[in-house]
């Protein structure tokens, strides 16, 4: 394993389309919270940064996305889907959408066994990444 080694994961929170957007961003930042309290790398809030308007003062935080900075192992990985999965199974209506590289995993609620087994599909896939 390259001591530099980080994967990128792009999350994007699918909520209600009821959500107001003050909402959206307090689960956001709940999810966020969780995450960081990880310890196996950071998360970071996207930034927009197309369509912003001439002389925008700062660029805008993308509601409902976050972005994991994961360091370390196949392990640090498999602790953030888990703790992913783990917040999604909270409620009915949440869903998380997992992308490193293009490659995508819907967090879903379901069943305990069949999103262990898609999580461990997917950390396979990027355990390369990780430890190489």
């Amino acid at each position: 394993m390259l001591a530099d080694s980080r994967v990128h994961l792009g999350l994007t929170l699918d909520l209600p389309a009821d959500f107001e957007p003050e909402e959206t961003e307090e689960e956001t930042a709940a999810l966020g919270r969780m995450l960081a309290g990880l310890h196996v790398g950071s998360v970071v809030e996207p930034r927009a940064s197309e369509g912003e308007p001439s002389g925008a003062k700062g660029l805008q935080t993308v509601i409902g996305a976050l972005t994991v900075i994961v360091s370390g192992t196949k392990e640090s990985l498999g602790t953030v889907l888990d703790a992913i999965r783990s917040w999604v199974s909270l409620s009915a209506s949440r869903s998380v959408v997992v992308e490193i590289d293009g490659d995508r995993l819907e967090v879903t609620g379901v069943t305990v066994q069949e999103m262990s087994r898609l999580i461990d599909l997917f950390i396979e896939r990027h355990a390369r990444e990780l430890e190489g």
